[in-house]
């Protein structure tokens, strides 16, 4: 396979959705692993910490947690990333 064949090319992903709930309800389905359940397939599981680990689809995503306040933010690094990119933190 020549050289040009195997370079990896980057993009980057924006998503925006409108979500029906109050910005509490839905830090609480992102940050309590009983509601990550409820919507999540596979489950997922948050450490409500800086340095906590966070996992959602059975683990397809997950990181670390690097912002952590309660009922405001939350953010947390990618994981899955083994191409060495860099890892930007995800913000919710």
């Amino acid at each position: 396979m020549s050289a040009a064949a195997t370079q990896r090319k980057t993009f980057a992903l924006s998503m925006k959705y409108i979500l029906y709930a109050s910005p509490e309800k839905l830090f609480d389905a992102l940050t309590k692993e009983s509601l990550i359940s409820e919507w999540c397939d596979g489950g997922g599981k948050m450490e409500p910490k800086v340095d906590g680990n966070f996992e959602l689809f059975d683990g397809w995503v997950k990181g670390k947690v690097v912002v952590f306040d309660p009922k405001k933010k939350f953010f947390h690094t990618p994981g899955n990333r083994e191409n060495g990119t860099k890892k930007r933190p995800l913000r919710w």
